[in-house]
């Protein structure tokens, strides 16, 4: 059974669509973000054990009001996927995550909105990593997912416990956990 760290990603911005062909690799960081959420996702049967949300509950861009909101926020549209945070918390929050595609890669990580202390890694080719500070205002990244990936998992903490503030797209839709707390599955199929 392989294990893989979970890293959620937040995403918020531009990006240029990146279509990867099969089997293409993408090197990997060498050192992991040290942290204290080192979600597991086992391998090839995750799919078959939790729940998986349709990716197409994600579709478009959710309205921000940064600074009158508290959660996790994940959409996609034609140039990428996207997680970003808000916050109502002057002194800030600390949200924590992992983001893992299986299979195939994720691609053109790129942060959005980052302060000093915000962080995120791409430890493995399908896997990111992410620490952001949030206070009242929009922390985030972007990303892109290769064509062969068939399931998107986000492993998400707020403030060093599991959280249920997470709204999926346009529609800002309030995500159900995937049968384990924390964590977020999505079949990129539907």
């Amino acid at each position: 059974m392989n294990r893989m760290t979970i890293l959620a990603v937040l995403c918020v911005g531009l990006a240029q669509p990146l279509l990867l062909p099969a089997g293409a690799q993408i090197p990997a960081v060498q050192r992991p973000i040290r942290s204290t959420l080192h979600g597991r996702l086992a391998g090839a049967g995750l799919h078959k054990r939790l729940h998986a949300i349709p990716w197409s509950q994600t579709l478009g861009a959710p309205k921000l009001e940064a600074g009158k909101q508290v959660g996790y926020f994940i959409w996609h549209d034609a140039k990428g996927v996207y997680l970003a945070t808000t916050n109502e918390v002057d002194k800030g929050q600390v949200f924590r995550g992992a983001v893992r595609v299986r299979p195939g890669s994720i691609a053109n990580v790129a942060g959005v909105k980052l302060e000093k202390q915000d962080r995120f890694k791409q430890t493995k080719p399908n896997v990111v990593q992410f620490r952001f500070v949030t206070h009242e205002g929009v922390d985030g990244i972007t990303f892109q997912v290769s064509d062969m990936s068939r399931f998107i998992a986000f492993r998400l903490n707020l403030a060093s416990h599991v959280t249920a503030k997470v709204f999926l797209g346009a529609k800002m839709t309030e995500a159900q956990n995937s049968g384990r707390p924390g964590v977020y599955l999505f079949n990129l199929a539907k």
